[in-house]
């Protein structure tokens, strides 16, 4: 990861106690970006960052390791103002940022030299979390060990019509340099903790996930000429003619 973060707070004190406070949680010597934007000129700026906080992972276990934070500035008065929040994903806290003004086509950018997503599917994951304004309640998050070995979140998810718990499992493959982000669907809270405890199974994919998988199936057979499977949970088309059986005399 590259070197500390510069705030540019040169000349500038906090706007408010909260700001005061704000700054004073994260040390920047500790802090790593992850993703950022800064606008603005001299009169009146503004910076938009996601970071790594070194100090988390020695911290309470478990706690997020990654600090979304804006920053406001007020050249001509010499103000500032500062807000923080910890966050167990990247794309939960770039949320937190596109949603206090942010543009998420900047945002969702992230520095290099760090991990990548391994393949599509966290791509688009990602950037559905990044953009759900107010979709999501989390419930529970946990970040295992230092430089997140494994990361969890359990949410609720205001537009789901089944399955409205949600876990959203991130882990990393340092060897190849990149991570994988899945989505789970649970009927309830105890549910989804308790696959996380067991680990009994494959993570219990979200139904319109299935819905998907099934549209894309059947529109790669439509596009190649092969022939569609039925009953995957299609519904195209009369039902398959079920065999008849002849009933056999007993020998």
């Amino acid at each position: 990861m590259r070197g500390e973060i510069d705030f540019r707070l040169d000349g500038l004190v906090p706007a408010d106690q909260a700001s005061a406070r704000s700054l004073r949680s994260v040390f920047s010597g500790d802090l790593h970006p992850v993703a950022e934007h800064h606008n603005g000129g001299a009169d009146r700026s503004e910076s938009y960052l996601l970071v790594y906080d070194e100090s988390a992972a020695w911290g309470v276990p478990g706690e997020p390791q990654l600090r979304a934070i804006t920053i406001t500035r007020d050249g001509r008065e010499g103000l500032f103002t500062f807000k923080a929040e910890s966050h167990a994903l990247a794309a939960l806290g770039m949320n937190w940022l596109i949603e206090r003004g942010c543009p998420p086509e900047v945002i969702i950018q992230p520095v290099e030299g760090l991990l990548r997503p391994a393949d599509d599917e966290t791509v688009q994951l990602e950037a559905r979390l990044a953009t759900s304004k107010g979709r999501y309640r989390i419930r529970e998050t946990w970040t295992e060990g230092s430089g997140g070995a494994e990361s969890y979140v359990i949410a609720e998810d205001a537009e789901a019509s089944a399955m409205p718990v949600r876990v959203f499992l991130e882990e990393p493959d340092f060897g190849a340099g990149t991570y994988r982000l899945r989505e789970g669907a649970f009927p309830s809270f105890e549910a989804a903790s308790s696959w996380l405890r067991e680990r009994n199974g494959p993570l219990p994919a979200a139904p319109e996930q299935d819905l998907s998988a099934r549209r894309a199936a059947q529109a790669r057979a439509r596009s190649t000429g092969l022939p569609t499977l039925r009953g995957v949970g299609s519904h195209d088309g009369p039902p398959p003619e079920e065999p008849q059986y002849s009933p056999r005399r007993a020998r």
